[in-house]
């Protein structure tokens, strides 16, 4: 599908609960004995007080039909893109992330998948209602995350890099030379052509290249580390969450905003 340039917000009259809605317009072509449902306008439908900075992707089976980053104003409707018929009934899978402008500690991020049975459904209301439109509620409020600090108690050891197990094999002069305050954990940044790994290989890359991080950094006696994980669907954060209660030496970890990372990123103290 052709990416189309969206048009700017439009103020318009509350009609719907508080919060943000995905509006679906059908486009119907009319001939003497019928009409055809061609293809539907997909809006953001914001019916708040507040404006959203917003990444959006619009997925069907593994082909992506459409993407944009956008601004979407209090009160106001933003075109995004046309569907065909064909892909909106066959499971459209719509991947979002919204960020509040006045405080970017308030994020959601989610899939919503339309069944193609309930979208047959939308659609039967539409057409027998003689409604204009239907649409789904992403959210009604956004809560903001709560903090996490997690003090551990424990001695289990995942390292390999113990100068004191290890000592004819740790050249730490080297160590210190490799080590890092923060380590960015986005496969682009691990390797240069990720396209053709499947997403468990890509995790497994990923935790290996943080396990490493973490030895090295207690090998080196490092007081703390960013591990910078991305907010994504949050697989690769709890399963770093869960490889840190198991590391020896990790005292505590951070997870809450941050202004250079967002919710992005954990931090952990030797």
């Amino acid at each position: 599908m052709d990416q189309i340039r969206a048009d700017k917000s439009q103020n318009r009259d509350k009609q719907l609960d508080d919060g943000m809605y995905l509006l679906f317009v059908p486009q119907f072509v009319v001939d003497e004995f019928d009409e055809e449902m061609t293809h539907l306008k997909i809006y953001f439908y914001n019916e708040s007080a507040f404006a959203y900075q917003v990444q959006y992707q619009c997925n069907q089976k593994s082909e992506r039909l459409f993407d944009l980053p956008c601004e979407v104003l209090p009160q106001a409707t933003f075109y995004i893109h046309d569907i065909s018929f064909e892909a909106a009934a066959s499971n459209p899978e719509f991947v979002l992330r919204f960020v509040r402008q006045d405080d970017a500690r308030l994020d959601w991020e989610g899939r919503i998948v339309l069944k193609a049975k309930k979208f047959q459904s939308l659609v039967h209301q539409v057409r027998h209602e003689n409604k204009p439109s239907f649409h789904i509620q992403i959210f009604d409020y956004i809560k903001p995350r709560e903090q996490q600090e997690v003090i551990l108690h424990h001695n289990i050891q995942v390292g390999s890099l113990d100068p004191v197990k290890n000592p004819s094999h740790f050249d730490f002069r080297n160590a210190l030379k490799k080590s890092k305050y923060e380590v960015d954990l986005h496969i682009e940044k691990l390797v240069k052509d990720f396209r053709h790994l499947s997403p468990s290989l890509i995790l497994e890359i990923q935790l290996k290249e943080c396990r490493n991080a973490l030895d090295l950094a207690i090998a080196t006696h490092q007081h703390a580390l960013v591990l910078i994980h991305g907010v994504g669907n949050g697989k690769l954060k709890n399963e770093i969450h869960q490889l840190l209660k198991q590391t020896k030496n990790v005292k505590r970890y951070v997870y809450d905003f941050d202004s250079r990372y967002g919710y992005g990123a954990t931090e952990v103290f030797f």
